[in-house]
């Protein structure tokens, strides 16, 4: 009798053990959670910064210096990344609070917390992903919309946001602080393993029934893990549409995955300015191609440079209201691709370049854009 008492003292100091190292554990991740995103909340929000920019007003007038700002708050994307990191940084406070009051934790309680981590890890990568996206767009510019890149201005600015959401990634990472490491299933294996211990000490003719559930409910613990570990992966495959074409894949082979598609975004981007590079160059040559000119007073005129299917319009003409609209209605209406324009207004006199594809039957649909302009004008 007093050997079976101090068996079952043995295993509920074992179950203990175990159970106050995992807790430990959980609670150290749930403060290096806390820290990380509340500096990068700080970060963020104290993001800011000044320069002079020159500015061309008119073409035949000097740059004017102009004092530029930049704060966190003018784009959206990291207004939503600062208050997720404030709202990540808040449920871990409470989170600490809760684990330090309920070492041991229900079940209840401890769906409620896996489910919690969940929306958590979703909304740091999801705002993570919008302030990245913006990011890259600072720093690269995008020709096809005329938007310049403007970290080569702001350079401290891009690198606090930089800073900001590396820090914000780490908080929430896989390696800081698994969804499910609450109840992690090392708790539970080792709860099973004392509590078949002390079975079999107890009642020796009901070991291999209790071997028989306890493998059962490790078995039905094990299904549950792997399912959450399933949600979470198909979270990321939404992030990184490359990662589905692979089945299986291990942390190296994500990280792998994830530096090889922003490597094809970097060349996508490379290819497009080349593109715009030859774009710019074909509107060189066609300056020597033959040029039509039509006048339909003495303030309007059409110049027309043509190359194989590539069209030079250069239009000047007296400014009124909706003029450039009525142009640019004509093109839509022969169905003209516009490749790149550029609109000019000086001392009422608008000049207006438009390079363009034309399909088809070119000289043809080209004299009736020029006929259709000049009624225009």
């Amino acid at each position: 009798m007093e050997s079976q008492n101090n068996t079952k003292m043995s295993g509920n100091d074992g179950k203990q053990f175990m159970s106050r190292k995992v807790s430990n554990c959980d609670l150290i991740l749930r403060v290096l959670a806390l820290l990380l995103t509340l500096v990068s909340a700080i970060v963020l929000g104290v993001n800011r910064q000044t320069k002079v920019v020159p500015v061309q007003i008119a073409p035949n007038l000097p740059p004017v210096n102009v004092a530029a700002q930049a704060k966190w708050h003018y784009l959206s994307a990291f207004v939503y990344s600062f208050v997720s990191n404030i709202i990540a940084c808040s449920y871990a406070a409470i989170s600490i609070l809760i684990a330090m009051g309920t070492r041991n934790g229900k079940k209840g309680l401890a769906a409620i917390i896996i489910l919690l981590d969940l929306i958590m890890v979703a909304l740091l990568f999801s705002s993570n992903g919008a302030a990245l996206a913006i990011g890259l767009m600072g720093y690269k510019g995008n020709s096809h919309v005329q938007w310049n890149k403007v970290c080569n201005v702001f350079d401290k600015f891009c690198d606090q946001v930089a800073v900001a959401v590396v820090l914000s990634l780490l908080g929430y990472s896989d390696k800081l602080i698994p969804p499910l490491s609450q109840f992690s299933p090392l708790e539970t294996a080792a709860a099973a393993i004392v509590d078949e211990i002390e079975k079999g000490s107890c009642r020796p003719k009901e070991a291999n029934t209790n071997k028989k559930l306890i493998v059962t409910g490790s078995m039905k613990k094990e299904r549950d893990r792997r399912g959450k570990m399933a949600e979470n992966y198909d979270l990321l495959q939404s992030m990184l549409p490359t990662l589905t074409l692979l089945p299986k894949a291990n942390r190296e082979m994500i990280l792998a995955e994830t530096t090889t598609y922003i490597q094809s975004l970097e060349k996508e981007i490379k290819r497009l300015e080349e593109l715009n590079k030859n774009s710019s160059s074909d509107q060189a040559k066609l300056l020597k191609g033959k040029i039509h000119l039509f006048n339909s007073d003495r303030n309007s005129s059409i110049n027309v440079t043509v190359s194989s299917n590539v069209a030079f319009f250069g239009i000047q003409s007296v400014n009124r209201p909706r003029l450039v609209t009525d142009i640019f209605m004509v093109f839509d209406y022969h169905k003209v691709e516009v490749l790149a324009a550029n609109v000019v207004v000086n001392q009422k006199q608008l000049t207006l370049t438009v390079t363009a594809v034309v399909n088809g039957n070119g000289e043809n649909t080209i004299e009736k854009i020029k006929r259709d302009i000049v009624l225009n004008l």
